[in-house]
């Protein structure tokens, strides 16, 4: 069953490649996340340094809608759009999933 979630903020992208030389090895507190492009839920690409000029970015890890708990915490996430969009901020959900899903 496919559920169509109502984020107005939310970018599903899938990611396309990383700009940096290295792969990354993980991230720590506080650090910066690597400048990635990914292509959106509608085929735009996208660049974290051009979402960033906007103001704040979550991003989030979504492994797939079969993950009920990946679903949970998207739902738990909706809730606090609102308040994400009031400080500036916009939202990314990273996915390994299909456009189709």
């Amino acid at each position: 069953m496919k559920k169509n979630l109502p984020f107005k903020l939310l970018l599903a992208v899938t990611l396309l490649s990383f700009t940096t030389v290295n792969p990354p090895e993980g991230l720590n507190i506080n650090d910066n996340a690597p400048d990635f492009k990914a292509v959106d839920q509608n085929g735009k690409i996208i660049q974290l340094k051009d979402q960033l000029k906007k103001g704040s970015v979550v991003i989030v890890f979504y492994r797939g809608e079969w993950c009920p708990y990946c679903n949970k915490q998207l739902m738990e996430l909706e809730d606090s759009i609102a308040l994400i969009s009031n400080k500036g901020a916009s939202i990314i959900a990273i996915s390994p999933e299909k456009q189709e899903n």
